[in-house]
């Protein structure tokens, strides 16, 4: 519950996650609206950080085009995999 307050509060990414679902061991998957992108967050532990992260590879990378990725990952620690 703490992730959608989160979800709900925050701005850019109340306007950037389109959906949320989350399958019976407790994974995370996310689905923007721009850029049509598939984000496999994990775990709801450690949201804020994950998000954090995510944020600043937006600003970064994507930022540059929306379109180049299809499926990320923040799954796992100190890394972002995409595809």
């Amino acid at each position: 519950m703490e992730l959608l307050r989160f979800l709900n509060t925050d701005p850019f990414w109340k306007a950037q996650i389109a959906q949320l679902h989350a399958d019976r061991y407790g994974e995370i998957s996310l689905m923007t609206v721009l850029g049509d992108q598939r984000i496999e967050f994990g775990l709801a532990e450690d949201y804020q950080a994950k998000f954090k992260k995510l944020r600043t590879f937006y600003e970064k990378v994507l930022s540059q085009d929306w379109s180049r990725y299809k499926k990320i990952s923040i799954k796992f620690q100190n890394q972002i995999v995409c595809e």
